[in-house]
């Protein structure tokens, strides 16, 4: 059970970089400050969330799969294929990626991890679900102008 527990950790602990790397190319794409500091919010709740997981991973006696630059290039390529993408687009892409990514860790809220790490799980879930909001309530104000 640890080693399954330690490889679903390290699983997300790559999908967290993703976000991460993402989320750092569009802070340097948008220009509206507001969506700045939400979008570096986001990505600092990303980072708390991988190092969370990467510690638990060295405590149950592995080795966190922590890589910069992964598969967010395919990301990247899709956000610069697009032409003078706007801030709200750019909201629209973060926000479908924070959704997705949300689903994803809400699908081993009951899954047989052990209690702690199911717990940092659930408070990326939680973490992930305020990021929603967050990103829609700027959308919403933003779409109406």
């Amino acid at each position: 059970m640890i080693d399954r527990t330690i490889r679903e950790l390290n699983h997300f602990i790559r999908n967290e970089e993703e976000m991460i790397e993402t989320l750092n190319y569009m802070v340097n794409e948008v220009e509206d400050p507001e969506l700045k500091e939400i979008l570096k919010g986001i990505q600092e709740d990303h980072f708390r969330q991988m190092m969370s997981m990467a510690d638990r991973v060295y405590e149950l006696g592995g080795l966190p799969k922590i890589e910069t630059g992964v598969l967010s290039r395919e990301e990247v390529k899709s956000i610069r294929d697009k032409k003078d993408v706007t801030d709200l687009e750019n909201a629209k892409i973060a926000l479908e990626n924070e959704k997705n990514n949300t689903d994803r860790l809400s699908a081993y809220a009951d899954h047989t991890m052990d209690k702690t790490s199911l717990e940092l799980i659930e408070k990326a879930t939680h973490a992930g679900q305020k990021n929603i909001e967050a990103l829609m309530e700027y959308i919403d104000r933003n779409q109406i102008q």
